[in-house]
């Protein structure tokens, strides 16, 4: 008898004993988990203070007289290259987030096939289609999607499929419907996947080297991201190669909506025409802060500099601005403090507010809005949503302009 009560002892300590250990494996792998994202979060922030400044410059160079054909190739390639390493950025965040549920999809009647040519002609005027010849053949579907992850699912397809193609190749892009679903599809006639590669297309591991397929290799960080985002959308996404060993077809298939009934009889034409601002500039790093200084300058705002919070709120004060511009990470007092202060002094509350970050999460942007930002920009700000964004203000404020 007591043999048996020291054996149900002892096995009920080895039980607690393993479910310790499950408990305190949990936790560091929790305490892992926060360490990558952070770490990713804060490399996210460091790269794209550089890369703002880089946009910057190039913004400007588009905007000078001065035509010389070399420096204008020399201009497009910093500008093409410096987008292409926003999006590698943008991309590991994106997929961390996805991965541990933290990304939710705005969602809203979205035409697929709008978003697809939108998408096409976008990499067109950017210079990201090398000479490929794209044959888009789009029909008019709708699902309920967010239209920044469904630009995303199919630039990063569309991006995969000029990367693996020659430039003499082909790249046909459909989108139309299939019974309840909406599908798109993207098929290159690159090398296409090893077929013993092909079950591991959408692993973020996944990269193909150039001893495996004579091709470019890569993260696989698109096409994951890709996955899980089609997924969020109650989607799925296959790969296969195609019956005569060329290329690769990759098809997403989403539930489709019935058209959307829509009200034009409020529809008006807005003009172009712009009043010029008083922009205030918040930021510590010097190269970003000038580079958009000068952009400004140059479609005709009046630009203000500050260097770090406390510099901003007496230029704000003094000067009363129509917008102000706040990076975030800020020395002294950080760029939240800087809206909440500002959002509280005499004529505060009229002053336009864009949040200008490397941080880009959607807890970052909701912390911005809470703290008194009217728009949350990440670095490296894209020049023509920002000259948008004055445009809207300046139309609020001068209407008769």
């Amino acid at each position: 008898m007591a043999e048996a009560k020291e054996a149900n002892v002892r096995d009920e300590a080895e039980r607690i004993a393993q479910l310790d250990g499950i408990q305190s494996a949990r936790e560091a792998a929790e305490h892992q988990n926060r360490v990558k994202d952070e770490y990713l979060a804060v490399l996210g922030h460091e790269l794209r203070n550089p890369l703002s400044a880089i946009s910057g410059a190039v913004a400007v160079m588009k905007h000078s007289p001065v035509q010389d054909e070399s420096l204008m190739h020399a201009r497009d390639v910093i500008d093409r290259q410096s987008q292409h390493m926003g999006r590698v950025v943008d991309d590991l965040l994106d997929l961390s987030r996805v991965m541990t549920g933290k990304v939710a999809l705005e969602r809203e009647p979205v035409d697929l096939a709008d978003v697809a040519s939108s998408c096409i002609e976008s990499m067109r005027e950017t210079g990201r289609i090398a000479g490929q010849q794209v044959m888009p053949k789009l029909e008019t579907v709708w699902i309920s999607g967010d239209r920044t992850r469904l630009t995303q699912v199919i630039t990063n397809l569309l991006s995969n499929a000029v990367k693996q193609t020659p430039q003499d190749g082909r790249i046909e892009i459909r989108v139309g419907a299939d019974d309840a679903d909406a599908v798109l599809c993207v098929r290159d006639t690159g090398l296409g996947i090893p077929s013993h590669l092909l079950s591991h297309a959408f692993e973020p591991s996944f990269g193909r080297r150039a001893s495996d397929i004579g091709a470019a290799g890569g993260l696989g960080v698109g096409l994951a991201l890709v996955q899980r985002l089609v997924h969020l959308h109650g989607g799925t996404v296959s790969a296969e190669n195609s019956a005569d060993a060329r290329g690769t077809s990759f098809t997403i298939r989403i539930p489709r909506l019935l058209p959307p009934v829509t009200d034009n009889s409020h529809a008006s034409a807005h003009a172009d025409r712009m009043h010029g601002l008083r922009v205030l500039i918040v930021d510590d790093h010097e190269d970003s802060r000038a580079m958009l200084r000068m952009l400004l300058e140059q479609i005709g705002h009046e630009a203000i500099e500050a260097v770090d919070g406390i510099d901003g709120l007496q230029f704000a004060l003094s000067r009363r601005p129509d917008v102000a511009i706040i990076d975030i990470g800020l020395p002294g007092i950080n760029g939240y403090e800087v809206a909440r202060r500002l959002r509280a002094v005499p004529g505060g509350p009229d002053t336009v507010m864009i949040a200008l970050t490397g941080y880009g999460q959607d807890e970052d942007r909701e912390r911005a809005m809470q703290a008194g930002f009217d728009i949350h920009l990440v670095k490296p700000v894209n020049a023509e949503r920002l000259a948008d964004a004055l445009m809207s203000v300046s139309r609020t404020r001068f209407p008769a302009a």
